[in-house]
């Protein structure tokens, strides 16, 4: 039992750190502001987009399979 508690702990450890997945099958971030639309400006869009790559640059694995997105 210990060991499958450490191993667990491990996996979270590393998914906190952002070098492996979450052993949950699930990353949630928040990114502040609304999400820019279409019709938004073009500087608007890329600093939204910025704003997005600058939450996952610290992520060191890539999700791969059937990804679902949430926007709230």
């Amino acid at each position: 039992m210990a060991d499958n508690d450490d191993s667990l702990i491990e996996a979270l450890n590393q998914a906190n750190a952002g070098v492996a997945p979450s052993p949950f099958g699930r990353l949630e971030l928040t990114i502040p502001g609304s999400p820019a639309s279409v019709q938004s400006a073009k500087d608007v869009r890329d600093a939204y987009i910025s704003s997005i790559k600058a939450a996952l640059a610290h992520y060191k694995f890539v999700l791969t399979g059937q990804l679902v997105l949430d926007i709230v």
